[in-house]
């Protein structure tokens, strides 16, 4: 018996499962790269000039806050400071402004509270967005559970809307 031959088989046997090991994880690193990660950064890029050029076509004072709100139509959300005035504009898909809200929105800790005393779950100021729907600025509260993903819509003065359960 030929006690050689044997381990050059095993040895082969064991690179051969090593390099289809390493083809496996480079076929699931491209798929990621090219379905997941350059299609976000290709959408945050969009994002980011859309964001500028609202800046510089209506000459703003950023205030560091823009979303993108998406429902039955898109809005683009941008937090600016005008005479010193912390104020929310919403601009349609066409970078038109459609409105803006310059009173003083109700805490976001006014917010927490009635989400936790309301449905009994904590949430954080990072779970609150504000967004644009049915012609008013709203807060969105979006949190998750075991079971399900939940929406709540405020009005920026604390007023509660509507809830969603998905």
């Amino acid at each position: 018996m030929d006690f050689t031959n044997e381990k050059k088989k095993q040895s082969n046997l064991g690179s051969n499962l090593i390099l289809l090991g390493l083809v496996i994880l480079l076929v699931i690193v491209i798929f990621y790269v090219i379905f997941v990660h350059l299609p976000y950064n290709d959408h945050q890029r969009e994002l980011d000039s859309i964001r500028t050029s609202i800046i510089e076509k209506d000459k703003l004072n950023y205030d560091d806050y823009f979303m993108e709100y998406n429902r039955s139509k898109t809005y683009y959300i941008i937090r600016v400071k005008i005479k010193g005035k912390k104020t929310y504009l919403a601009y349609n898909d066409k970078k038109k402004l459609v409105d803006k809200y310059s009173d003083e929105p109700v805490s976001k800790s006014v917010i927490i509270a009635d989400v936790e005393n309301r449905v009994k779950e904590t949430v954080s100021e990072k779970d609150i967005k504000v967004g644009y729907e049915d012609d008013q600025f709203r807060y969105i509260v979006k949190y998750q559970t075991d079971n399900s993903l939940n929406y709540l819509y405020y009005t920026l003065d604390g007023k509660f809307v509507k809830q969603y359960r998905l």
